[in-house]
């Protein structure tokens, strides 16, 4: 008898943590609510929102995510929830914008890829999430409907009607650079550096491991572009 068929087994699933934002502001006749296209379709219109980096807060990312999608900054508010979407839960927030980056603004990564449009709380969900009737009206067969987006609008609309906010999770842009900062003076703290010209740059100066030359260094295999200290 031949040897039995080994089972296969399966691969773990990696489910990608992803945190966003609902922009809000006051405008005129009431809250609006930031819309932000996909990058492939610059019709069909979601939250900005991404993933989280290692040893990032949600939090932190969902406020980096919504400025480099979106161009907005502002204060985070309350916690909406964690939602279910296609790739995995999403973790979301309100976002209470004071800020509106120019379209030129480099710090709005995104702004060559991604349309954004300010628009009512009334006139989000045809945007979001369109019935088979307001696609054929705008045009737009095709389209699937999104009820998780509009789950993530209706917590919004939710917390704005009930004027909740939540202090523990209350974020200033001005807290996110200082935690991006401080990550990037950790990680150049514990790089080794060869001289007194590299110390504290992100990276060392660029050594890369060549054969080391007579001379005192202060560290080595990362030693090859800097100079040496003393004769």
């Amino acid at each position: 008898m031949g040897a039995p068929n080994k089972v296969k087994e399966a691969a773990p699933v990696k489910i990608r943590r992803t945190a966003g934002c609902v922009p809000v502001q006051m405008g005129p006749d009431g809250w609006q609510v930031l819309l932000v296209s996909t990058r492939k379709h610059g019709d069909v219109w979601v939250f900005p929102k991404g993933g989280v980096k290692k040893s990032e807060k949600p939090k932190i990312a969902a406020l980096r995510e919504t400025r480099e999608e979106g161009g907005v900054t502002g204060t985070l508010g309350p916690k909406l929830g964690t939602f279910e979407f296609k790739h995995g839960p999403q973790k979301m927030w309100l976002l209470y914008v004071d800020t509106v980056l120019a379209d030129d603004d480099p710090a709005w990564a995104e702004r060559a890829n991604r349309p954004r449009r300010w628009v009512s709380l009334a006139d989000a969900p045809s945007l979001l999430s369109p019935t088979p009737k307001q696609q054929a009206a705008a045009g737009a067969r095709g389209r699937r409907q999104r009820p998780e987006l509009l789950a993530v609008l209706d917590a919004a609309v939710a917390a704005l009607a009930s004027g909740l906010s939540d202090g523990a999770s209350t974020v200033t842009s001005g807290e996110w650079e200082s935690a991006e900062a401080a990550a990037a003076e950790a990680a150049a703290a514990t790089t080794p550096h060869c001289c007194d010209a590299c110390l504290g740059k992100m990276g060392g100066c660029g050594g890369g491991g060549a054969p080391r030359p007579r001379g005192r260094w202060c560290s080595w295999p990362l030693a090859t572009a800097c100079r040496r200290r003393g004769p």
